[in-house]
């Protein structure tokens, strides 16, 4: 985590890389990196010192006084703190509060209890006007320690028991926050989990529904496809049907035209034979007559001999 965010810290504006490097410092401080804590918040108020920025570089330098605390440099803290005060008004609330509680800090550790309880009070005093309960538990056990230094047990017994309070308060709304965050999260899995539940079965209902359609249109398919076999077979049956009526028609037209053929040319033949016998007849009588004229008539060489420019001109009649 901390590797990313200083690999966040190239790509940023300087104004964010000093943000960031602020954040980065108190992770360091948790995880026992003091030196990279020192080093963050070092780069960080330069870059506030370039854009000229007193804000943010008062902000990183309040921010720095809790490491100097950690750290057991009480005076150093003493020193810084002081210089800081009189831009405090500039300062966010959670700034002022921990500028305050660095001091107070610092004058109970070199036994200037006094200054200790003046810097204590006026952090309590903005935490319980914010209702900072967390700040306000701070500031009890500060006040706890300082009266505890002075030797006033029964303050010191006071302000124990009022940090208790809060603190077991604030364990309580930890607690119920914690469980309104636990139910919360079991309602949101268990949405989730209702949620998942009606999409499969939704999902269910649509792949039935899917396959219910799937099997109609097969069915539906089925149906018209033996519905188009019927039908062509039908109109196959009916060519068929048609046909043979055609060729049955056309047998008996063949058939009508072959007898009447036949009648034709049994007429033909009876007409032949009436001709040949005619002509046979016809024949036979020609033939009589000629041998009947030709045996009144002379010969032609003899008719010829004394008549030599004389013709015979034969017209033999049917009888």
């Amino acid at each position: 985590t901390l590797k990313a965010i200083e690999l966040r810290t190239e790509l940023k504006p300087p104004a964010e890389v000093a943000k960031v490097l602020g954040n980065i410092a108190p992770l360091y401080m948790r995880t026992q990196r003091t030196p990279l804590a020192f080093e963050a918040y070092k780069k960080a108020a330069e870059i506030y010192t370039e854009l000229k920025d007193s804000t943010g570089y008062i902000s990183i330098k309040v921010q720095e006084l809790t490491l100097y605390v950690r750290t057991g440099e009480y005076q150093k803290v003493i020193d810084i703190g002081e210089r800081l005060k009189p831009f405090v008004s500039t300062l966010k609330p959670a700034n002022y509060l921990s500028l305050h509680f660095s001091l107070a800090t610092a004058y109970r550790k070199v036994k200037k209890n006094d200054i200790a309880l003046k810097e204590v009070n006026l952090a309590i005093d903005l935490a319980d006007k914010l209702n900072y309960g967390d700040a306000l538990m701070q500031g009890y056990d500060e006040l706890y320690r300082i009266y505890r230094e002075k030797n006033d047990y029964k303050n010191a017994f006071i302000y124990l028991e009022q940090y208790s309070i809060l603190k077991d308060s604030s364990l309580n709304a930890e607690s119920a926050k914690q469980i309104a965050e636990m139910d919360t999260k079991y309602q949101t899995d268990k949405r989730k989990l209702e949620i998942k539940t009606l999409n499969s079965e939704k999902s269910l209902q649509q792949a039935e529904l899917t396959r219910k359609n799937e099997e109609v249109k097969r069915r539906n398919f089925q149906v018209m496809a033996f519905a188009l076999g019927f039908i062509l077979m039908l109109a196959l049956s009916f060519v068929i049907y048609r046909n043979l009526q055609k060729n049955k028609r056309y047998s008996r037209i063949i058939e009508a035209q072959k007898e009447e053929v036949e009648n034709q040319k049994a007429e033909v033949m009876h007409q032949k034979e009436v001709v040949v016998e005619k002509n046979t007849d016809i024949t036979a009588r020609i033939n009589y007559a000629l041998r009947i004229q030709s045996s009144i008539l002379p010969p032609v060489s003899y008719v010829k001999e004394y008549l030599p420019e004389s013709y015979i001109l034969y017209q033999p009649k049917d009888i």
